[in-house]
């Protein structure tokens, strides 16, 4: 089995969103916990509101990008998608499309499937140019163009 996806999907998929909630959620929890009064250079109560509203700004967008990316790899016959909780398999004629956008130092990959399976029909991941064209030149001889 070859690893597609990049090593630091990991990254992106567990610790990002783990320190976000954990870190700053601990710290909004201290400042409801906290007297307004006791803030000196600015309004208590503006503080804690312009605070919570940048927390929910940046979970939502931590959600709908770090947390739709996928790790993927693929043997002679499956391409194995995982969220590091679960892992599906999918065949190889199962798969619709392949195509990438560049992002700084890396790719973004689009793989699309002919169904919908429990990740949704459109899995994204983070590779590198090399495992990217690999993927596509298998699934190329394959089943003809999946772009």
């Amino acid at each position: 089995m070859k690893r597609i996806s990049s090593t630091s999907t990991l990254f992106f998929v567990l610790f990002v969103p783990v320190f976000w909630f954990v870190l700053f959620g601990s710290l909004g929890i201290g400042l409801l916990l906290t007297d307004s009064d006791e803030f000196s250079l600015m309004n208590g109560g503006l503080l804690k509101l312009v605070y919570w509203i940048l927390f929910v700004f940046f979970a939502l967008l931590i959600r709908f990008t770090l947390l739709r990316l996928k790790r993927v790899e693929m043997d002679g016959e499956y391409v194995y998608i995982t969220n590091y909780f679960k892992t599906i398999r999918v065949p190889r004629s199962e798969i619709g499309g392949l195509s990438a956008k560049y992002i700084p130092m890396r790719l973004l990959a689009r793989l699309t499937l002919s169904y919908k399976s429990y990740f949704g029909d459109t899995i994204y991941f983070i590779c590198d140019q090399e495992h990217f064209d690999w993927m596509k030149a298998e699934l190329k001889s394959e089943s003809g163009d999946p772009s």
